[in-house]
C-alpha cells in the first residue's frame, strides 16, 4: 500500500565562527544561507560568532548580503526569490516584528521588499536578541539570520546545541584540533 508521506525536517542550525577562522569563507557561508529565500531545512540560521571578531564579521555579512538581488528565480542574476505562500510570508514578518518589539535590532532588511511586492521578504539580519528569544529558538524558515556572540569554545558548543531543531551545524575555525573536538 503506497501512502503519501511528508516529513517536516525543519532546522535551526548554527554557523559557529571562531576568531581563527578564514573570515572570507565564514562571510560567504553566512550569506549563502539566503539561498532559496532561506527556505532550506539545513540552513544555518543562527550565526554564533566569537566576540572578538563579531563586529568585523557582522559588518562584512551585512555589506555582502545588501548586494543580493531579489527577483524571479528563473533569472540567472537572482540571488533571493520569494517565499512560498502568503501565510508563510506573514509568519516571517511576525517573527521579525516580535523580535524588534522584544528589543532585538535589525541590521539589514526586516520586512517586505515593497519594490517587488508579493511574497518577497528582504534578506534580514538581526542582533541583540535576548537568550531564549523566539527568533533564536523557533524555526523561522525564511531569509532571516541572527547573530549571537560567545567567549569560549565550551560556550559555543553549548549555544550550538541549544535547539530542538538541530539538523546540522557548520564550524569555521583554523584549528584542526578544535574542529575535531
Amino acid at each position: 500500500n503506497i501512502v503519501p508521506l511528508s516529513f517536516e525536517l525543519g532546522g535551526k542550525s548554527p554557523l559557529v565562527v571562531f576568531a581563527d577562522a578564514d573570515l572570507d569563507l565564514a562571510v560567504d557561508l553566512a550569506v549563502e544561507q539566503f539561498d532559496n529565500a532561506g527556505q532550506v531545512c539545513l540552513k544555518a540560521a543562527r550565526m554564533l560568532v566569537e566576540s572578538s571578531i563579531v563586529d568585523e564579521f557582522t559588518e562584512r555579512v551585512v555589506a555582502k548580503a545588501a548586494q543580493l538581488r531579489q527577483g524571479d528565480p528563473r533569472e540567472e542574476d537572482t540571488d533571493v526569490s520569494a517565499l512560498i505562500s502568503r501565510v508563510h510570508f506573514d509568519r516571517m514578518v511576525g517573527f521579525v516584528d516580535r523580535a524588534v518589539a522584544d528589543g532585538a535590532r535589525v541590521l539589514l532588511g526586516g520586512g517586505p521588499n515593497d519594490d517587488l511586492g508579493g511574497l518577497f521578504m528582504r534578506p534580514t539580519i538581526i542582533v541583540d536578541a535576548d537568550p531564549g528569544a523566539e527568533i533564536l529558538t523557533e524555526e523561522v524558515f525564511g531569509p532571516v539570520l541572527t547573530v549571537e556572540t560567545f567567549e569560549t569554545e565550551d560556550e559555543a558548543v553549548s549555544m550550538a546545541n541549544d535547539t530542538r531543531f538541530g539538523l546540522a551545524a557548520t564550524l569555521v575555525t583554523g584549528d584542526a584540533d578544535r574542529a575535531e573536538r
